[in-house]
């Protein structure tokens, strides 16, 4: 299976989270932290932070989106943090335990 993204890929994405995201669960909120850095979503009934970033090769672009769910952490204990990616697969290891990165095929799965 593969994905085509076109000028608005990042948004493509996010969508396809969200729709997936509202398919398995009743409450899905975007969050803010107190610091005013945003999480795309969270899951309160499973306690579950998602970002949704089409790549994290721009070291810009990892560091913010790791921050977000770090600081997302320090508000909420025992959160899951979960970044979905285009087809990029890791384990980023934090201050406040693990990221799982994940590509986007396999998170619909």
């Amino acid at each position: 299976m593969g994905f085509s993204f076109s000028a608005n890929s990042g948004r493509l994405l996010e969508n396809l989270v969200y729709l997936r995201l509202r398919q398995q669960y009743k409450q899905v909120y975007y969050y803010q932290t107190k610091n005013n850095l945003e999480v795309d979503f969270y899951v309160p009934e499973k306690k579950l932070a998602i970002q949704a970033s089409l790549s994290l090769d721009n070291e810009v672009i990892r560091n913010r989106e790791v921050r977000s769910l770090v600081e997302l952490s320090k508000e909420i204990r025992g959160v899951r943090k979960i970044i979905v990616t285009e087809a990029e697969e890791d384990v980023i290891k934090s201050k406040s335990g693990r990221i799982q990165v994940t590509p986007l095929y396999r998170w619909l799965l």
